[in-house]
């Protein structure tokens, strides 16, 4: 597709890489995000290198995918925290993938405060889920334990089982079990 539409080029960069044509996605990514910036679109510009960054990431490009992503921070700016944290998230999740532990947590964390700031608590808690995870791989089993209860707290309305694993979790504690 030919345009000037970078909307346009965003949505088939989008199908692009769901149906596996990375280089495809990666050049209406780039198109659009060429796009953005000559309207001045700071939002969307950062988007568009978010969403290059994680074409990167899964074609385990990972000099290319950390340098997108931290360039979607730069751009994103205080203005638009809700961009920062996804490109915090995935981030973390690159760093983690590449066993640059203490700087996934890094990541990871500078994403749950975002999302929280922006009152997103679904990301908040897949990203502190995310956090868990890691310090479980580890080793760290009580940072992870404090982890979840962080993810925990965050939840709204928890279920039964969320009721459950928070219980528990201030059982052990007042054991000292952590």
């Amino acid at each position: 597709m030919t345009t000037a539409d970078p909307v346009l080029l965003e949505q088939e960069g989008l199908a692009c890489d769901a149906a596996g044509d990375a280089a495809r996605a990666l050049e209406c990514f780039r198109q659009a995000h060429q796009l953005y910036a000559e309207r001045g679109d700071v939002r969307e510009m950062s988007e568009m290198l978010n969403d290059i960054g994680v074409v990167h990431y899964r074609q385990r490009r990972w000099a290319e995918a950390e340098a997108a992503l931290r360039e979607a921070i730069e751009a994103a700016g205080p203005d638009h925290p809700d961009k920062q944290a996804q490109a915090w998230g995935n981030l973390g999740s690159l760093l983690a993938r590449q066993g640059r532990a203490a700087e996934a947590e890094e990541a990871y964390n500078r994403a749950v405060a975002l999302f929280r700031q922006v009152g997103d608590a679904d990301k908040a808690e897949a990203t502190l889920k995310a956090l868990s995870d890691l310090s479980l791989r580890r080793g760290g089993w009580a940072e992870s334990v404090l982890h979840h209860e962080r993810r925990l707290a965050a939840v709204p309305a928890p279920n039964l089982w969320q009721r459950f694993q928070a219980r528990l979790i201030r059982l052990l504690k007042r054991l000292g079990g952590m």
